[in-house]
């Protein structure tokens, strides 16, 4: 049994990992994009589009990023390190922008649970199947639209403070 005292990050986040292998990267491929995790990319028309698997340094869950990056002609070989991204948004944090709330960062946790904690491997890979099917497309097009108006960085709306 798993506990918050117990937790052995690396295999459970390896173990999330071959989840995700399994189920995810076949649809991502599906969508046309190319590379291994944590990153993979594709050419989108005139966008150059990124997705990042981002693994929280104390395990249990991770996020997903997505961000359009300057023009390339090397876009599909070069390391992510020399690409110059111009927006990201976090997958899942659309509906939360779009509501002003606090906590913008939506990430899948894979160990369910306070104290005792029960993997969840296989409803995380789907939660990011069904996240990307209902928001990736307008991510994106939001971003794009944003670069094409001149908009280089994301400002954030956030609710006052109640007793402001």
């Amino acid at each position: 049994m798993n506990t918050f005292f117990n937790v052995q990050r690396k295999k459970t986040n390896d173990l999330m990992r071959s989840e995700l292998t399994a189920q995810v990267v076949p649809y991502l491929r599906g969508k046309g994009f190319s590379g291994k995790l944590p990153c993979f990319r594709r050419e989108f028309g005139a966008q150059q589009q990124l997705i990042e698997f981002q693994f929280n340094k104390f395990g249990r869950c991770f996020a997903v990023n997505l961000s359009i990056c300057e023009p390339n002609k090397l876009f599909l070989t070069v390391s992510k390190d020399q690409l110059k991204s111009l927006r990201s948004q976090r997958l899942g944090s659309r509906a939360k922008r779009i509501r002003h709330s606090f906590n913008m960062d939506h990430w899948f946790t894979f160990l369910k649970g306070f104290v005792f904690y029960f993997p969840a491997y296989q409803a995380a890979a789907n939660e990011v199947v069904k996240m990307y099917e209902a928001e990736a497309d307008l991510i994106f097009a939001d971003l794009q639209k944003a670069i094409d108006t001149g908009v280089s960085c994301i400002h954030l709306k956030l609710k006052p403070p109640k007793n402001a």
